[in-house]
This record gives C-alpha cells, sequence and structure tokens, in this order.
C-alpha cells in the first residue's frame, strides 16, 4: 500500500529511517501487505521525521513485525488517531515500549493493541487517556 509522498531509506536489511512522510490520515498496514517482506525483517524503526500530524488511524501500523525491537517514535504526534487498533499486535520481540507522550484523547478503538508483544516487559502508557475508548481487548 503505497501512501503519497512517502520516501523512506534502508540503510541496512534491518534499519529503516523514514526521512520523509507526509501522511493524509491513515498509516494502516503500513509494514504489511505491499511490504510484508518488511514486516519480517526489521529491528529499528526511526519516525522522529514522520510528518503525523494529520494521522487519524494506525491501526495495523506494526502488524506482525516479529523482528521489531525498537521504534523512534519522538515528534510522532498522536492528538487525532482514533484507532489503535492491533497497532503492535505480533511484536514479538519487544522488551520495552514507552509510549509515555502519546496523545490518545480521541483513541475509540484499542483492540489487541499489544496482542502477541510476549516479551514485553516494560509498557509506559502512563499518560494513555482511555476515556472515548469503546473497544479494547488487553490480552498481551
Amino acid at each position: 500500500m503505497l501512501l503519497n509522498n512517502e520516501t523512506f531509506t534502508i540503510e541496512s536489511e534491518n534499519y529503516i529511517d523514514i526521512l520523509f512522510f507526509n501522511a493524509t490520515t491513515t498509516l494502516v498496514s503500513f509494514f504489511n501487505g505491499d511490504y510484508d517482506w518488511l514486516s519480517r525483517s526489521i529491528i529499528y524503526v526511526d519516525l522522529s521525521h514522520f510528518n503525523s500530524s494529520l494521522v487519524t488511524n494506525t491501526g495495523n501500523m506494526f502488524y506482525s513485525c516479529s523482528s521489531l525491537k525498537e521504534i523512534n517514535f519522538n515528534n510522532f504526534q498522536t492528538k487525532y488517531i482514533s484507532n489503535m487498533r492491533y497497532m503492535f499486535k505480533g511484536c514479538e520481540n519487544f522488551l520495552s515500549l514507552n509510549l509515555s507522550k502519546f496523545n490518545t484523547s480521541m483513541v475509540e478503538n484499542m483492540d489487541g493493541m499489544f496482542l502477541g508483544c510476549k516479551n514485553l516487559k516494560s509498557l509506559d502508557i502512563s499518560s494513555f487517556n482511555v476515556s472515548k475508548v469503546r473497544s479494547t481487548v488487553c490480552k498481551i
């Protein structure tokens, strides 16, 4: 699935630095679908240059990224996101995940957000506002 103005570089076969990305509203399945080979290969993603100011849907964004160990979420804006369903599903190599800067005040769906993250030992969701969440499965 290609989104408008997409540009990324692969520094090595296991590292992705997204240099420019001007997403309209949806980042669903960015690392699977047409990029399925990518979802099983990468261990690090840098979203620090990612323009996510208009994004409303990150459902399935890292679905089945089974080798992924770390994501740089610096400057990643989440204030308009309403769907985070299966966002990290199947990310079984995460040991820790810091989402303390996520603004989740608009999120309505968090179903299976961390489902299959079986090695996750530390999860910082201290800033999560779940007042609008209508659908969630908290199983890890």
